[in-house]
């Protein structure tokens, strides 16, 4: 639902937008502003006297009165759009923020750099950047010519932005309201801290960053696709002319779709059944790669690519009742992944969230490979999941090498949505020890320098409805003592311990056992070599921290010792025995057996 100076718009179930109100300007002549075209949306946004949506395609139309330009959208794929007074902002799928229409005070004159988020007002704009903070641009003065500071941001980190004529307001991380601008009628004078409890079911179900963002916290975007019951996938294949397939459908969707489907039902305790549906044919491209990697009047290559397919798809593949869609690149010219929450528009309508697979160019070609985790991961964020990791990499550093061939660094990754972290370790330490049988039966030792812990987190599955209440333990009071089943298996028991650190931080513990995708895994290799290559070093005790108010990339969540550059001082696994000091809780584990870890929490040091 949006508003606008005297029409307001919604966007229906099926898509499509419906606006009701005012339809002419403030001469009372016709401009159309709540005449909405056919077709459907992902978003809306209702201005002055326009109107403009992000279509199923990612590119934006608008409607209305157009004067300064403001209905005139530019072409190419957005993320975001926000209708001003007289003019719009969006966000392009890469980040940056253009604008267009009215610009008598600098209101479409966008900063350089990336965003999350915008938003539009009578003569000024102000964007989220990817780092928290806020920045706006614009008339800065009330209507008497005096200053206001509307488009003066505060210093600090923000999750949401608004702006009304002459005041913007602004939700900062810890939760508190800050407003500056005009105050003629007490506008700026925020109400301090906003208690997010109400819109959870407990204190330990923050409330999330807002729709259409993924979020750490709850509930899950309204674009998310099912989590429990089936889940169908349509999934297409597409090469280049200057980047063929040489092998089939069938070869490359092997490499993927089997490990997909199998790892999502198990982390699923079964309550979810994927079911990926294939067009078993190349959908040859028209250009050659490098025509849409390449910017211009095409907008974003990836939203070009997903149409093509599907335009080459619809004459012989029906899309209807599907809930998300694939594009898969040959692996052998490609590599990595990506999801676009706004989907693809089909003869039969809607289809999407859509994941990307392997659409990062290779530089040279390889053998087919296995991307089947990739694949998981993207159709993770269509459940509205985000990415733990962090997207300026900058930010997680590894430590240099000591200089001691004895001391290697080594990676840790936990779950699928990139939860990782470094820390140094004895080179030949038995924990990563891979072992080597070949087919004349002799053996051989090596280390690895990642341990991959797979299994999915706790967190993720609660946030997705697969952890129930029952199996969660939210801690309100200073001590508590909590057995915990293995997270890969709880059973009927608690798999996971929350304890609340602020209205949007949580302290999580959960417990992690040599089974499921944390057991030792047997790589065979077409040669008849077998590996056992350790994801799990150790069972035990793994404690994190999650900030729902941080968007993906952001690091919404960080394991436990990790100050934010991405190092730890050891294996962040407890076992029996052990204990550690973490935002201002003692976690100890003080009994295991071979099912369980039992945890005292306690608020303080001992």
């Amino acid at each position: 639902m949006t508003a606008g100076t005297f029409h307001t718009c919604g966007l229906r179930t099926d898509g499509t937008v419906l606006c009701w109100g005012s339809n002419a300007d403030d001469q009372d002549e016709y401009v159309g502003q709540a005449d909405a075209p056919d077709g459907t949306f992902t978003a809306v946004s209702a201005g002055g006297e326009h109107t403009c949506g992000i279509r199923t395609d990612g590119t934006v139309e608008c409607w209305g009165n157009n004067q300064h330009g403001q209905a005139t959208a530019p072409a190419g794929g957005f993320t975001a759009v926000e209708a001003g007074g007289s003019h719009t902002c969006g966000v392009r799928t890469d980040g940056t923020i253009q604008c267009w229409g009215n610009n008598a005070y600098g209101q479409s004159s966008a900063p350089e750099g990336t965003f999350t988020a915008v938003t539009a007002g009578w003569g000024h704009s102000c964007g989220l950047r990817t780092d928290g903070t806020v920045e706006c641009w614009g008339f800065n003065n009330d209507f008497s010519g005096n200053f206001a500071g509307q488009a003066t941001a505060p210093a600090g980190t923000f999750s949401t932005v608004d702006v009304g004529d002459l005041h913007s307001c602004g939700l900062r991380t810890d939760g508190t309201v800050e407003c500056w601008g005009f105050n003629d009628h007490g506008q700026t004078d925020g109400p301090g801290q906003i208690s997010t409890v109400a819109l959870g079911s407990s204190v330990c179900r923050p409330y999330g960053t807002p729709s259409p963002h993924h979020t750490a916290g709850f509930p899950l975007p309204g674009w998310a696709v099912p989590s429990i019951g089936t889940m169908r996938v349509a999934v297409l294949f597409v090469d280049f002319p200057d980047a063929v397939a040489t092998h089939s459908t069938e070869v490359e969707a092997a490499l993927g779709l089997p490990y997909a489907e199998a790892y999502l039902e198990a982390a699923s305790y079964g309550q979810l059944d994927v079911e990926f549906v294939a067009l078993h044919r190349w959908l040859r491209a028209e250009n050659n790669y490098d025509h849409y990697a390449q910017p211009g009047a095409l907008g974003d290559a990836r939203v070009v690519v997903d149409s093509e397919a599907v335009r080459l798809a619809d004459p012989s593949f029906d899309f209807t009742g599907f809930h998300a869609a694939m594009t898969v690149l040959p692996s052998s010219h490609f590599a990595g992944g990506e999801n676009n929450l706004y989907g693809l528009s089909t003869d039969e309508g809607p289809v999407g969230p859509v994941s990307r697979v392997n659409n990062f160019a290779l530089d040279d070609p390889r053998e087919p490979f296995r991307w089947g985790d990739v694949a998981a991961h993207e159709l993770m964020h269509g459940l509205g999941l985000p990415d733990h990791y962090p997207y300026d990499s900058s930010v997680h550093q590894p430590p240099e090498p000591s200089g001691s061939q004895a001391e290697v660094v080594v990676r840790g990754d936990f779950g699928l949505m990139g939860l990782t972290a470094v820390f140094r370790a004895r080179a030949a330490d038995r924990r990563h020890r891979i072992d080597w049988v070949y087919p004349n039966g002799s053996t051989a030792t090596s280390y690895t320098e990642t341990l991959g812990a797979a299994e999915m987190l706790g967190w993720s599955r609660w946030q997705v409805g697969w952890l129930d209440e029952s199996q969660v333990r939210c801690i309100d009071t200073p001590s508590a003592r909590v057995r915990l089943s293995p997270v890969a298996d709880p059973g009927a028991g608690v798999a996971m311990a929350v304890v609340p650190l602020s209205e949007t931080e949580m302290l999580v513990i959960e417990s992690r056992r040599l089974i499921g995708y944390d057991a030792v895994e047997m790589e065979r290799f077409p040669n008849g070599v077998v590996a056992s290559v350790p994801r799990l070093a150790v069972e035990g005790v793994l404690i994190y921290t999650v900030d729902a108010s941080r968007l993906t990339g952001q690091l919404p969540v960080r394991l436990a010792g990790d100050s934010g550059n991405g190092q730890v001082d050891a294996y962040p696994i407890l076992v029996r025995g052990e204990r550690a000091f973490v935002a201002g809780y003692t976690i100890g584990v003080v009994a295991a057996d071979g099912n369980t870890h039992i945890v005292q929490i306690i608020k303080g040091q001992p």
